[in-house]
């Protein structure tokens, strides 16, 4: 998160070299499938396994650090970082995990009764150091201490990612409505058009 910009366009403040070159690799327990890693300010890589419940990071040389459990389940939708630095992720068990960049404990909450509808790509980190979680048929914020600040219902399935925008959360369900969403209630902004 360190190195995306804030409208989450993938677009980097560094510049890239003309060249890739491999610097470092490394295994990662469980394999990495589809779970993104996250990069903080310092250049530390955070890595969730997508099929071990278990966070690890790398140093910029590619020295592990550190390798922490999270829990009962895998990560669903790899890691995020925090305003603080804090490590967050959601477990395939309804928990989101929060580990300090030192790897120590933050906290560790129920969102979700296991197996009860958590949808991968679940983050939109917000720049109150909140981080908001979708669920299949609404969404929950929690606090830069894992508390959840608010849980939101919509009347079907969300469908597109949430993205932090001034009025609060905006997000798409299955049948192409446009939803914002705040604390207790989420807002019909209208539906998306087919083009042809």
């Amino acid at each position: 998160m360190a190195r995306i910009d804030g409208q989450r366009r993938g677009l980097s403040p560094t510049p890239l070299p003309r060249r890739a070159r491999v610097l470092w690799r490394r295994t990662v327990r469980g394999g990495l499938d589809a779970v993104p890693i996250a990069v903080d300010a310092r250049g530390a890589l955070a890595a969730a396994s997508s099929h071990a419940p278990e966070l690890v990071q790398f140093s910029t040389d590619g020295t592990e650090m550190w390798r922490r459990p999270t829990g009962q389940g895998p990560s669903i939708a790899g890691v995020v970082l925090l305003n603080d630095g804090t490590r967050m992720l959601v477990t395939g068990a309804g928990e989101a995990v929060g580990l300090s960049a030192s790897g120590g404990l933050r906290f560790r909450t129920s969102i979700e009764s296991p197996g009860a509808g958590l949808a991968p790509s679940v983050f939109c980190p917000s720049k109150m150091g909140r981080l908001c979680s979708r669920r299949r048929i609404g969404s929950v914020a929690l606090d830069g201490e894992g508390r959840p600040r608010f849980r939101v219902r919509l009347p079907e399935r969300i469908q597109g990612p949430l993205l932090q925008r001034a009025p609060g959360l905006v997000t798409i369900t299955q049948s192409g409505t446009v939803y914002v969403v705040q604390r207790g209630f989420a807002a019909r902004l209208g539906e998306l058009a087919e083009t042809r």
